[in-house]
């Protein structure tokens, strides 16, 4: 597996960003994924302006078929807090699709998006299986982490929790 972490914005790298997303990444792949299903995988993650994600809080790239290449980005303009649960969301993402659960698949000129086999291609983004599940699991990622890093909590926003 390969771990990338791209840090660099407006030619300054914000080093509890960096350390966010590479300890963050690195313990989650332990937690989400087996070593059989790490092996191979290229990741990058990015912490990146909201303007370059559309005003989201993350985003997750990926190609078509069941990939091994994967881009997790986050917005570095919200809260330390909300940064770590788009980061578990973004990366429960890429554990749907490493066990196959979610599929990107090119039917003429469509993408076609697939859940479980079934496809979603034309289903509300609140009413997604994938993005149902990330967003159950995204809080209870974020509060395993930083019980597991007790020395993080203070760097965290309470009124984000």
């Amino acid at each position: 597996m390969k771990l990338k972490v791209l840090m660099r914005a407006n030619g300054v790298s914000d080093s509890f960003d960096a350390q966010l997303a590479y300890r963050g990444s690195l313990w989650l792949l332990e937690r989400l994924l087996t070593p059989a299903q790490q092996y191979g995988l290229d990741i990058s993650v990015a912490m990146r302006n909201p303007a370059t994600l559309g005003g989201c809080l993350g985003k997750f790239r990926t190609y078509l078929g069941r990939p091994s290449t994967f881009t997790v980005m986050v917005n570095r303009q919200q809260g330390d807090y909300m940064k770590l649960r788009a980061l578990c969301h973004e990366f429960v993402h890429l554990h749907q699709f490493v066990r196959g659960d979610l599929v990107y698949r090119r039917i003429g000129e469509t993408v076609h998006t697939y859940w479980q086999g079934v496809d979603h291609t034309e289903t509300a983004y609140d009413d997604c299986p994938w993005e149902i599940e990330a967003h159950e699991q995204e809080k209870e990622l974020a509060r395993a982490f930083l019980r597991t890093h007790p020395l993080w909590w203070p760097a965290f926003d309470p009124r984000s929790r």
